[in-house]
């Protein structure tokens, strides 16, 4: 997929495996897909991979879960999700629920009135019904940015389920995309590879520096030693969320650093000089200085 490459030629290593049953993937629960009731699996045993190599164990990690990729993503997070608690962000093109996905079809076959019939057999070839493939509730789980795109007049969904996904995501930090002019459901899996910019900027948003894990005290004394002003942490399974109220994020200041004294001072001298709250001290320099010059 070009999308892949996108992210490759981005600078972001890329982690990728077939659906369950499908290409060079191994076979398993009978042939049967799920729609990410059985898939969910190995999204943790995608993650769970990157985690046991020496070498990718601190990288930044974001998902990109498409289709029933997102399905199985959903339900991974809701049944386990303490596999996700360094995870970034996802892009997820297009997750679907099966039952608006089987009244697309057949309403197009002119059998609207059979769809009862068509669970019955459904639940006899996966033991699940159309209504436990609704991957609506699910996505209340989700705890990070996330970036859904989709086809709107996608002839094989309707768009009050991709909203309702949408809708359930409890993070206020999320992005929803209409693909408009089409009915074809591919061209939404085809519009990042034509058209990578929103995916790659909502990656690089989510990009942050090197951090520490376990050795916080430690990390917090040297701190100290070095005469720094002190380290930012958060609680390792809190979510990434923009109210300040709600966040687990701490500012940590080392009480012996030597130019704390003064400092408020300084800040507050400096506020009243602001053109407009929120400017930079450096920015009121350089116009200082353009007067001068």
């Amino acid at each position: 997929m070009a999308d892949y490459k996108h992210l490759h030629d981005a600078g972001y290593n890329v982690l990728c495996y077939d659906l369950r049953n499908f290409g060079h993937s191994g076979a398993a629960n009978g042939g049967i897909v799920g729609n990410g009731l059985f898939e969910y699996r190995d999204v943790i045993g995608s993650l769970k991979y990157v985690k046991d190599q020496k070498d990718l164990r601190h990288v930044t990690v974001g998902l990109f879960s498409r289709c029933c990729g997102m399905n199985a993503t959903m339900i991974a997070m809701t049944r386990h999700p303490e596999f996700f608690e360094n995870i970034r962000c996802i892009v997820a093109p297009q997750p679907i629920s099966i039952r608006p996905f089987y009244e697309r079809i057949t309403e197009a076959l002119g059998i609207a009135d059979r769809i009862e019939e068509v669970d019955t057999e459904l639940r006899k070839a996966t033991s699940f019904t159309m209504d436990e493939m609704v991957v609506t509730e699910y996505a209340k789980a989700v705890n990070v940015p996330t970036f859904i795109i989709q086809v709107r007049d996608d002839v094989l969904t309707k768009p009050s389920d991709v909203q309702t996904i949408f809708d359930n995501i409890p993070v206020k930090d999320k992005k929803l995309f209409w693909i408009e002019g089409t009915t074809r459901r591919f061209d939404g899996y085809n519009y990042f590879p034509q058209h990578p910019e929103q995916m790659i900027e909502w990656f690089d948003a989510m990009r942050y520096a090197e951090h520490v894990e376990d050795s916080g005290t430690a990390l917090f004394q040297r701190i100290c030693e070095l005469d720094l002003e002190g380290i930012v942490a958060k609680q390792k399974s809190g979510p990434y969320i923009v109210e300040r109220e709600n966040s687990t994020w701490f500012k940590i200041r080392n009480r012996g650093y030597s130019q704390m004294q003064g400092r408020e001072e300084l800040f507050e001298r400096e506020r009243h000089k602001e053109p407009v709250p929120g400017w930079h001290s450096c920015v009121i320099a350089c116009a200082e200085l353009e007067k001068v010059s």
